[in-house]
Parts: C-alpha cells; sequence; structure tokens
C-alpha cells in the first residue's frame, strides 16, 4: 500500500513539474504578447502625432494655395506671354522669364506639397488602422494564453491539493 502512494505522489510531482513548464512558456508568450501589444501603441502614438502634423501642413498650403489663386484673380489672368512681351530689352526679357519660372516652380512646390503631404496622412491612417486591427488580434490571443494560463494553475493547485490529501 505505501509503495503504491509513493508512487501516486511521485506521478502527482512529475505532473506539478509538467504544469510548471508548461505554465512558464505561457507566461513568456503572454510576455511577448503584452510587448507586441505595447509596441503596436507605440507606433500608432508615432502615426497619430504624423498625422496631426500633416494636417496642419496640408491646411497651410491650402491657405497658401487659396491666398495664391484669390492674388490672381485680383489681378486678372495676364499671360505669360503678355509678360514677355512687355520686356523693355533682352536683359529685362531674361529677368523676366526668369521671375516666371520661379513663380510656376513655387507654385507647383506647393501643389506637391499638398498632394504628398495628403498622400502620407491617407497612408499613415491605413497603418494606423492596420496595427489596431493587428492589436485587436494580438489581444485575443492574449486573453486565450491568460485563460489558457488560468486553467493550468487551477490543475497546478488541484495536483497540489491531492498530493497534500495524499501525503497525510
Amino acid at each position: 500500500a505505501s509503495t503504491e502512494v509513493i508512487k501516486k505522489v511521485k506521478e502527482e510531482i512529475e505532473k506539478r513539474i509538467e504544469l510548471d513548464l508548461k505554465i512558464g512558456a505561457l507566461e513568456d508568450d503572454i510576455d511577448s504578447v503584452t510587448s507586441t501589444i505595447d509596441a503596436k501603441n507605440a507606433e500608432i502614438a508615432e502615426k497619430e502625432k504624423r498625422i496631426g502634423e500633416l494636417e496642419e501642413l496640408v491646411i497651410e498650403n491650402r491657405d497658401v494655395l487659396k491666398q495664391r489663386i484669390r492674388i490672381m484673380y485680383e489681378h486678372g489672368t495676364t499671360s505669360n506671354l503678355e509678360i514677355i512681351l512687355k520686356a523693355d530689352g533682352f536683359g529685362d526679357l531674361l529677368s523676366r522669364m526668369s521671375l516666371l519660372q520661379e513663380i510656376v516652380d513655387h507654385d507647383q512646390g506647393i501643389i506637391n506639397s499638398y498632394i504628398n503631404s495628403q498622400k502620407e496622412m491617407e497612408e499613415a491612417k491605413k497603418t494606423i488602422e492596420t496595427e489596431r486591427d493587428e492589436q485587436i488580434e494580438a489581444r485575443k490571443l492574449l486573453q486565450d494564453k491568460q485563460a489558457s494560463l488560468e486553467k493550468l494553475q487551477a490543475e497546478k493547485q488541484a495536483v497540489i491539493n491531492k498530493l497534500n490529501s495524499d501525503i497525510k
């Protein structure tokens, strides 16, 4: 009878050791998933900050474009050809052409900046959406692992209780 009790106790101890290993592995998994969630939070916060900056830039560029269009409207639609033809000489012609090119380049720069900021903002919003979806999946995984951990801890406690009752 005592050999049988010793055998049972040994089996229960082995079961407890096995449960401890499973619990340790699950705790490591939980830590890893928690780190992933924290990293996603940091990435989302960074993207949201960048979106705020881009929104300001878009508004600023839109205001500059509105002002430029208003000025063009108020001063009429003088064509580039008219400006060039009014030159008083070759030097003045080159100066006017250079000035026109600077204006065109400046306007194109504002438009490109506006378009690029809009695109980058949309991409950042899509990235945030993807990261939030990944975060939701990670949270579900975390909940599953925590439920498994609680189950294993309950099993372990049952083994400990059985060991205690077998020893007494």
